[in-house]
């Protein structure tokens, strides 16, 4: 029997197609950040990689990212990203950003370095067929913050400095268009002071002819008795801006807003340094206006006034818009030789602040310890407390009593809260203080002091409290219920201050014979033995 044929296959099958492998998304192209509303600067090539897998059906990189370049915002604060969140979608992919060639890698390394220090993210748009589909938000590799809000996957890749998350609109741009009138109609008509209606009513024809002045009345909420006050006579004026609203012309958009409205009230921009009535300021400037000119001095004059105006993600939305800050009064507080060369006349002047309407005194607690610390001769102040020999005591019991507040400024939180964040750490002191008597307040500022200056020199410590003082001062007047409550920041000093011997940060350096409270209070707080005490 012969054998079965051998099975030939045919000439014309071809071998099974093997399966494509995937490529790996790679993005390669210049990045420019904005220096100015109207132009950015490139800054070097970037090389975006090892993507994660995007959301089913949602917006990826490969689509929207087809450019040769992106174009990022200025650097924003990590504890505003929720705002710019509100509008859109959870991420639908991370990425992380690395230098293109080894000549950009020092660049993105110093930039990278910079918003992990400071807390910092940007953004950029991202665009198909010609409308905003999304942001592209970059922010800091590690930096708890942004992997919190963001819910940065573990798995990503953290061997570059940089990361990137691709965030969608919650509308697609159609969407937005056809509901945009809704959302704008009712914002324009909160933000109108309805003391303005009667105005508007009688205008007619007026507001169609000056819609652009109108308009500015809306956006910024400009109250209708500071446009009452600026109309009433020409009044001289002055803008700070600081950073905050300003292009590569001149003035940013609110800006040229507020000035428009307020050239139709005839008042006169006579700069930063001039004598005026009113001083407007940006609320993203607010952290600088220490560097306005006299600004101690200007708060010192009861007819300037201090309006904020404006918006600025730096800045919570409640604090947005116009409003008076510094309207009266003040805080004062006082040096450790303040007390030492003059303690009869310092606790005369805290009981007057204490029964003042609108002043208040209070006291560090490292200048407390540096007061015990100077008079008990390398003593233990507790021990001679205990002796009742404590010179200083009746200045505990005026914190004892109420009369003079214990107190340090808040930290202003960028990122947001944690367990041991120094804002709540702060809270929790705070709460604690009213349950102490005088011994305890005593304990209590030795404490905190020897913690504070455990690295301090005994040469250098008067100068390291000294500038505690100004750093917890210029914290105090950028607090907001300080700005709406308050307008001078004093500091009582004695010649041997050195640190303290000008005006700096906006607060005023006094001593207690020069120093006035301005009105009809107290009249005479010039004493001629604080004179006396001074010159010793």
């Amino acid at each position: 029997m012969r054998p079965p044929p051998v099975p030939v296959r045919p000439a014309q099958t071809k071998a099974a197609a093997l399966p494509r492998i995937q490529k790996k998304w790679k993005w390669t192209g210049d990045l420019f950040i904005d220096v100015s509303r109207d132009r950015a600067e490139r800054v070097c090539s970037v090389l975006l990689s090892d993507s994660t897998d995007p959301l089913p059906n949602g917006l990826r990189f490969s689509i929207c990212l087809t450019g040769d370049s992106i174009r990022l915002s200025a650097f924003h604060d990590l504890a505003s990203l929720p705002v710019f969140l509100l509008a859109s979608t959870r991420v639908q992919q991370f990425a992380k950003v690395g230098p293109a060639e080894e000549t950009d890698a020092d660049a993105l390394k110093q930039i990278g370095i910079y918003m992990k220090k400071n807390s910092l993210f940007c953004f950029g748009h991202l665009y198909m067929d010609n409308a905003s589909v999304g942001l592209i938000f970059v922010f800091p590799t590690g930096h708890k913050a942004a992997a919190d809000i963001l819910r940065v996957p573990p798995a990503l890749s953290s061997d570059t400095l940089l990361q990137v998350a691709l965030v969608p609109w919650e509308l697609t741009t159609k969407e937005f268009r056809a509901n945009a009138w809704k959302m704008r109609s009712p914002t324009l008509e909160r933000t109108l002071d309805p003391k303005f209606i009667p105005s508007l009513d009688s205008a007619g024809r007026q507001v169609v002819m000056q819609r652009r002045f109108y308009q500015a009345l809306h956006i910024l909420g400009f109250p209708k008795d500071i446009y009452d006050y600026m109309n009433f006579m020409p009044r001289q004026y002055c803008a700070w801006i600081g950073n905050a609203d300003t292009t590569s012309t001149g003035a940013g958009y609110e800006t040229s807003l507020l000035k428009l409205v307020l050239s139709a009230c005839k008042a006169q921009d006579v700069g930063l340094k001039a004598n005026l009535k009113i001083v407007f300021v940006h609320v993203g400037g607010l952290a600088s206006l220490h560097h306005l000119t006299a600004l101690a001095e200007r708060r010192m004059k009861t007819p300037v006034r201090f309006m904020t105006y404006g918006s600025h993600p730096s800045v919570p939305r409640e604090r947005w818009g116009m409003r008076e800050i510094y309207p009266i009064g003040g805080i004062m507080t006082f040096t450790p030789t303040a007390v030492i060369q003059n303690h009869v006349l310092l606790y005369k002047l805290i009981r007057q602040v204490a029964e003042h309407p609108v002043w208040d005194c209070y006291v560090l607690p490292s200048v407390v310890a540096m007061v015990a610390k100077l008079t008990c001769q390398g003593r233990h102040p507790l021990r001679v407390y205990d002796e009742g020999e404590f010179v200083y005591e009746e200045l505990l019991d005026l914190i004892e009593q109420g009369s003079l507040s214990l107190a340090q400024a808040p930290q202003v939180a960028r990122d947001p809260l944690s367990p041991g964040d120094p804002s709540l750490v702060w809270t929790r002191w705070t709460l604690r203080l009213p349950t102490m008597n005088a011994r305890q307040i005593l304990e209590e500022c030795l404490k905190l002091a020897a913690d504070q200056f455990a690295s301090t020199s005994e040469a250098n410590l008067p100068q390291a409290i000294e500038e505690e003082i100004a750093r917890d001062l210029w914290r105090l007047q950028n607090q907001p219920v300080i700005m709406d409550n308050y307008r001078r920041f004093t500091v009582v000093r004695t010649n041997n201050d050195k640190s303290l011997s000008h005006d700096m940060r906006g607060f005023e350096c006094t001593t207690l014979a020069n120093f006035k409270f301005g009105d009809d209070c107290f009249d005479g707080t010039t004493k001629p033995d604080a004179r006396k005490a001074e010159k010793k």
